[in-house]
């Protein structure tokens, strides 16, 4: 597939997760994959241009002093937007729960690979037309 202008934003602190997740939406997609290994850096790179995601596939439990939730509530609490763009995955029950009350989809860890890209499906369809 070829390399769309289609920017997904990997938001995930454990590397080989990182690795295999980002292969997998290349592949898939033909998009371009930006990861962030923590809370921080994921909500710089959505405030240096917050227009540029397709979709955040984000862990909920990231290291550093932001979890996925704060990046979350940061990012959309500035760009209402995102939340039409966003994908948890989470093996807390208690995340699940949270995502679930507000509207965005939270995937199970471990997840399947399959379960990923049907959940990002529809935002690269937005994106790419």
């Amino acid at each position: 597939m070829a390399t769309l202008n289609i920017h997904i934003l990997h938001i995930e602190d454990d590397a080989l997760i990182q690795k295999m997740v980002s292969r997998v939406l290349k592949r898939t997609f033909g998009a371009t994959v930006i990861t962030a290994a923590s809370g921080q850096e994921a909500a710089a790179l959505i405030e240096e241009d917050p227009g540029k995601w397709a979709a955040v596939l984000s862990d909920w439990n990231i290291s550093g002093k932001m979890n996925g939730g704060d990046v979350f509530s940061l990012a959309v609490g500035k760009h209402p937007v995102l939340i039409t763009k966003y994908v948890f995955m989470s093996d807390d029950t208690n995340a699940v729960k949270l995502a679930s009350e507000v509207g965005v989809p939270c995937l199970e860890k471990p997840a399947s690979v399959d379960d990923i890209c049907k959940a990002l499906l529809p935002m690269i369809k937005r994106a790419s037309h």
